[in-house]
């Protein structure tokens, strides 16, 4: 009886019935399959880094110094 095998990545799958210099079309199906988890993880990451920057500019922006009066501003001197 033949057991189940497990194709995590395209490594995995070796050329079967496609000759001895070409893969399969199911090792293509396998890769592409892998390429498109890649892809979709790395665009999750990339949307929650993209939110993580816009939640610190935003903090950045709401940061209110406190009120400093004009003439203890740095570069303003009072003539007198």
């Amino acid at each position: 009886m033949r057991t189940k095998q497990t194709f995590d990545t395209p490594n995995n799958y070796q050329k079967t019935q496609a000759g001895p210099d070409f893969p399969s079309a199911r090792y293509f199906q396998v890769h592409f399959q892998y390429l498109h988890e890649i892809i979709g993880d790395l665009k999750t990451q990339v949307d929650k880094a993209n939110q993580q920057i816009a939640d610190l500019q935003l903090q950045i922006k709401n940061q209110t110094a406190p009120d400093i009066p004009p003439h203890t501003r740095a570069g303003f001197h009072e003539l007198g």
